[in-house]
């Protein structure tokens, strides 16, 4: 969220395991990015708000806060929120957690 937040694509894509960046590099960061602040604005905060264990994975979920200025060409200050969640496999003990999916909801 905080390289979405600081458009940072070179951390957001480092921080991704190598299968991954096969399929989410920096320009579908890039377009991902700009798509989200065309429908929301820009991300004003986040904040972590819980843990969902399941057989196999565990989702991670985070409340996050937009902020827009400008709406069909009119000055105002709206605020929205939307969730984001990453959800990682919770491996056999000594194996490394693995990213499944990330994404706002």
């Amino acid at each position: 969220i905080k390289a979405y937040q600081k458009n940072d694509a070179e951390v957001f894509v480092a921080a991704l395991p190598a299968e991954v960046k096969e399929r989410f590099g920096k320009k579908e960061f890039e377009k991902t990015r700009k798509d989200i602040q065309e429908a929301m604005g820009e991300i004003e905060h986040y904040k972590f708000l819980t843990t969902l264990d399941a057989p196999g994975f565990r989702t991670y979920i985070w409340k996050v806060t937009f902020k827009r200025t400008k709406v069909m060409d009119r000055n105002v200050e709206l605020r929205q929120e939307m969730l984001f969640r990453v959800v990682m496999t919770t491996p056999k003990e000594g194996a490394k957690p693995y990213l499944m999916t990330f994404g706002f909801l």
